[in-house]
């Protein structure tokens, strides 16, 4: 009676295979507890009094540096507003149509200069606004802003601010920071990483465990 040969290297690609479907599993699973964590995070930002929240040259940086990387902080910062050198980045569409950021300075207690976001704009108008807002400059403003965190905890130009909808701004601007709302499926894609390691299992076991019985 002939012997059958064991299936050394089915058995070996499946094992590598099963492992690195049930690693993508155990990430997703990592990936869903960050999230969560993070959503928490946000959901306590934008519950908290803004009254607590607020920013100056004193706390910025300590605030910065208690913030959970890839996270948000909420406040309302005081400054001294300045228009004279706007700059503009490419923005996500705004009404479908294309558009910039508008970047302006802001003398945080008239001491530490930080680059605020005032909002978008379409692409059509550069001109328009930078004329429009230059009669702003070196007046002082109040303004609610989100300060992000990096993924990777590095901190960028000293501080960025990202403002909220202002009502003497929004004629001009259209104030783009707002409450973010992020998408959770990491358990799904946990369960589908699984049930792919599970079913290459049966696979393997329907198809070769009668091979190495017979070996």
């Amino acid at each position: 009676m002939q012997q059958t040969k064991k299936p050394i290297w089915a058995t070996i690609c499946s094992l590598v295979a099963i492992a690195i479907l049930l690693k993508l599993g155990f990430w997703q699973m990592q990936r869903l507890e960050w999230k969560n964590a993070l959503i928490a995070s946000i959901e306590f930002e934008y519950d908290k009094p803004l009254e607590d929240a607020i920013i100056n040259t004193d706390n910025i940086a300590a605030a910065y540096d208690e913030m959970a990387a890839g996270t948000v902080y909420r406040g309302m910062v005081t400054g001294t507003l300045k228009t004279d050198a706007l700059r503009f980045e490419t923005g996500t569409p705004l009404n479908g149509v294309p558009s910039y950021n508008v970047w302006a300075g802001l003398a945080i207690d008239r001491q530490l200069s930080v680059p605020i976001d005032l909002g978008l704009i379409p692409y059509t108008i550069k001109t328009q606004t930078e004329d429009a807002l230059l009669p702003f400059n070196g007046q002082d403003f109040t303004f609610i802003v989100t300060m992000r965190k990096p993924q990777d905890g590095e901190k960028r130009v000293p501080y960025m601010l990202w403002a909220e909808s202002h009502d003497q701004l929004a004629h001009i601007v259209e104030g783009q920071s707002k409450k973010p709302e992020l998408r959770n499926k990491h358990k799904s894609y946990a369960i589908f990483w699984f049930t792919m390691a599970g079913v290459l299992a049966l696979f393997y076991l329907l198809r070769f465990a009668k091979d190495w019985r017979k070996s």
